[in-house]
């Protein structure tokens, strides 16, 4: 049996470590593979569960399509741990 640890980066804002608001970057894909396999379910089990596609769930993991919010709800009802819906990332132009 394999037991896998994760790390998930994240940077504190601020100078007092006991005041300081925490800023996440895991992706969207990374938070749901970890909430999937922290629950116990294979990718495929997980695919037949929700009724969707292998292929589409492989996509969502790996950051290539972004689920609707219905499959977001969906997910979050078989899961162990919640996700939030994923929000765009508006990009600064300098």
């Amino acid at each position: 049996m394999h037991i896998h640890t994760y790390k998930i980066p994240y940077c504190v804002m601020g100078d007092n470590p006991t005041t300081t608001s925490i800023v996440q970057t895991t992706t969207f894909g990374k938070q749901l593979a970890f909430a999937r396999q922290k629950s116990h379910f294979t990718i495929h089990a997980f695919a037949q569960l929700m009724g969707i596609k292998l292929r589409l769930l492989e996509d969502f993991e790996n950051d290539l399509a972004i689920p609707e919010k219905k499959h977001v709800a969906k997910m979050n009802r078989f899961l162990t741990t919640s996700i939030p819906y994923p929000t765009k990332v508006s990009s600064q132009q300098t």
